[in-house]
């Protein structure tokens, strides 16, 4: 098993599945996924509050959006970093 696995499993067993659920559809509803015209195309974006667009193809605007959305879990829940930063790189698909 590779490192990210061990982390899944360990905060599985830290965590229930409804707080889990609970923390993903307060990500869908406050953060949804939007599609914005970018380079005459169009892209799967998440827009921030402040008018911040994060493209979800390029990998490294996803993991700013990763750091920015993990200090707001922490701020908004009382889990530590690693239960939110595994539920973010599920929601982001980064795993």
């Amino acid at each position: 098993m590779n490192g990210t696995m061990l982390v899944i499993l360990y905060v599985s067993k830290m965590i229930k599945e409804s707080e889990k659920q609970l923390i993903f559809k307060f990500l869908e509803r406050n953060f949804p996924v939007v599609r914005i015209k970018h380079d005459r195309h169009f892209r799967r974006a998440i827009i921030l509050d402040d008018g911040t667009p994060f493209l979800l193809g390029d990998g490294s605007q996803r993991y700013k959006l990763k750091f920015r959305l993990l200090e707001t879990l922490t701020n908004v829940f009382s889990y530590d970093q690693d239960v939110n930063s595994a539920i973010l790189d599920n929601f982001l698909r980064l795993t």
